[in-house]
């Protein structure tokens, strides 16, 4: 006599699918947890901060001028003077602490500027969102 195993009833595959799909729900849950603040912040510095130019303050040819780019935010005093801001956010990070720095000491506010309250703005704006994390 052979042994034929019973056929698997329709109530333990449904409940077998019901467990996989609540496993994935929860693992779709906690990867959109992780990158809806990131797709947030691909945004980009320039359309965040600098109103979609890349440079404020100044043309990219007079100093100075806030560099803006997707993923830069660089202040410029001349040719070969930049603050990267865009590296080592977080309160402590070195880009925060350059932006303080910047904003107290507030090195673009001269006859040179044509818009310096742009730059004060676009740095705020970054302290704002990177830095008080």
């Amino acid at each position: 006599m052979h042994y034929r195993p019973k056929p698997p009833s329709l109530q333990g595959a449904l409940d077998r699918s019901l467990t996989n799909m609540k496993k994935h729900l929860k693992q779709f849950a906690c990867l959109a947890a992780v990158l809806v603040p990131l797709i947030a912040l691909a945004k980009g510095y320039d359309k965040d901060y600098c109103g979609g130019n890349e440079y404020v303050g100044n043309p990219s040819n007079k100093y100075p001028h806030l560099h803006c780019k997707k993923d830069v935010f660089t202040f410029s005093t001349s040719a070969s003077k930049h603050d990267n801001m865009h590296e080592g956010q977080g309160a402590r990070g070195a880009g925060c602490k350059r932006a303080a720095k910047i904003l107290e000491d507030k090195p673009y506010n001269s006859e040179n500027s044509t818009d310096p309250g742009a730059i004060t703005t676009a740095i705020e704006g970054f302290v704002r969102d990177y830095c008080s994390r």
